[in-house]
């Protein structure tokens, strides 16, 4: 079974059918509302357009300055790659409503066009799930990874941090979630740290918090024995992590000392003057390093010859 799956064919439409002049936007806006709905924002069975449009102007504003009256456009276009569906009085809005051109013409005509926006009924509990949403997501940053320059200077701005998700799901397998938001990214990281520092204490340890100026986050002491202890937390469910290239160093150096702690599964729940992080279920490994065969690149350092 392939990593997209179940969102096999829409990921295949959406990279058959992207603009050749702006190809980051569809998957730009994917990202979008995976983002939204993982910060219960929206509501998939229910979703704002207008808020949509709003988060893809700001993933893109660093790759595409110009037409920002255009950004509503990659919305309209997914409708085509089934990733949600327009209606007007209960009505499924489409291209044939728009003849000759089969698109709305501007974005008056195309907020005019519709009452209801959501995603297909089949496909409601993917769009719910965070395990789902973080591997269309990571589908999405695959098809920027791909791209041209636009694409690829997108997919690194994208693929910091981790996606809030605002509903409970034990998980298993899969990955970290992703977002912009460095707040939010900041709530889940401290609310992993919390748990796992009651968790090691629990267990006896003595826990001296170490993230502001080490490659860890904890130095752990229990009976002359020491633990190094690397915490993340997502709303993924944890398959994947992301490391700085001196958390991994460290780890493969010190690797029988060495314990990693994934709280997975966060729920974040946003208010206009508080963002708050809950939930989740702790994975430790110990011992554990990092398999080198697992690492994979998302940015690179290039010197430029002939600058001083």
């Amino acid at each position: 079974m392939s990593d997209v799956s179940p969102w096999d064919d829409l990921v295949t439409s959406v990279r058959a059918r992207r603009s050749r002049d702006a190809p980051f936007f569809k998957p730009a806006c994917l990202i979008a509302v995976v983002d939204l709905i993982g910060e219960g924002v929206i509501d998939p069975a229910a979703m704002d357009a207008e808020r949509i449009v709003e988060r893809v102007d700001k993933l893109i504003e660093s790759v595409h300055t110009g037409r920002p009256d255009m950004r509503w456009r990659p919305v309209w276009h997914l409708s085509n790659d089934r990733a949600w569906v327009f209606t007007k009085s209960g009505r499924q809005i489409g291209p044939e409503d728009f003849e000759p051109a089969r698109k709305p013409d501007s974005l008056r005509e195309w907020r005019a066009s519709f009452d209801h926006l959501a995603v297909p009924a089949d496909m409601l509990e993917r769009w719910r799930s965070p395990m789902h949403r973080a591997t269309l997501r990571r589908a999405a940053l695959a098809m920027l990874e791909t791209g041209d320059a636009a694409c690829r200077s997108l997919a690194l701005d994208l693929a910091d941090g981790v996606t809030a998700s605002t509903e409970a799901e034990q998980p298993s397998h899969g990955g970290q979630g992703f977002s912009a938001d460095s707040v939010v990214r900041r709530a889940i990281e401290l609310h992993a740290m919390e748990l796992t520092r009651a968790w090691l204490e629990e267990k006896g340890w003595t826990v001296d918090d170490r993230s502001a100026s080490e490659s860890y986050d904890f130095l752990c002491k229990r009976d002359g024995a020491t633990l190094f202890v690397e915490v993340k937390g997502t709303t993924g469910d944890g398959r994947l992590i992301q490391l700085t290239r001196l958390e991994a160093e460290f780890a493969l150096a010190h690797q029988a000392d060495m314990a990693l702690a994934v709280v997975a599964g966060i729920r974040v729940t946003r208010t206009e003057r508080k963002i708050k992080a809950s939930g989740g279920v702790l994975l430790v490994r110990q011992p554990w390093a990092p398999a080198l065969g697992s690492l994979r690149p998302i940015s690179y350092t290039c010197q430029l010859e002939g600058v001083a």
